[in-house]
């Protein structure tokens, strides 16, 4: 009977527990999720260059991105195509790694390439749209 006086609070103490847990999960999980957003790589033009090129980037926010191109670009930019991937530095660099010879420049850092024939295809070949509309809708705003 001595002992009974301690079940309450010991009660109380492995309920506070799990809960504690529970909402670390929960944290966790939302933290996870919202890593798992996703993240683009797109294809633009400037409308207003006498060269045939292609810029290939990668953004988190697409629009806001582009939007903020339109700035050094004063005839704003036409966006190619837009796709949402898992792993936004690894898709890039496989694009990039894939167009290499397309390259302006020889510099790695360089993100413009000749828009040939192949580059066009495969950009056709893999944006997403919908979703190409919708940036280029919020963009042209």
């Amino acid at each position: 009977m001595e002992a009974s006086w301690m079940i309450i609070p010991l009660t109380l103490l492995i309920a506070t527990l799990v809960k504690y847990r529970l909402d670390r999960l929960r944290y966790r999980y939302q933290i996870k999720r919202r890593k798992q957003r996703g993240k683009y790589v797109y294809f633009y033009m400037n409308p207003a260059s006498c060269l045939p090129s292609v810029k290939i980037g990668r953004a988190k926010h697409a629009t806001e991105r582009l939007k903020n191109q339109k700035t050094p670009l004063p005839f704003g930019v036409k966006v190619l195509g837009v796709v949402m991937v898992k792993n936004d530095v690894v898709a890039e660099r496989l694009i990039h790694n894939k167009f290499a010879l397309q390259r302006i420049h020889d510099d790695k850092r360089n993100e413009w390439f000749w828009l040939t024939p192949s580059v066009i295809w495969y950009i056709l070949t893999v944006r997403d749209m919908k979703l190409t509309r919708k940036v280029r809708h919020e963009v042209s705003n």
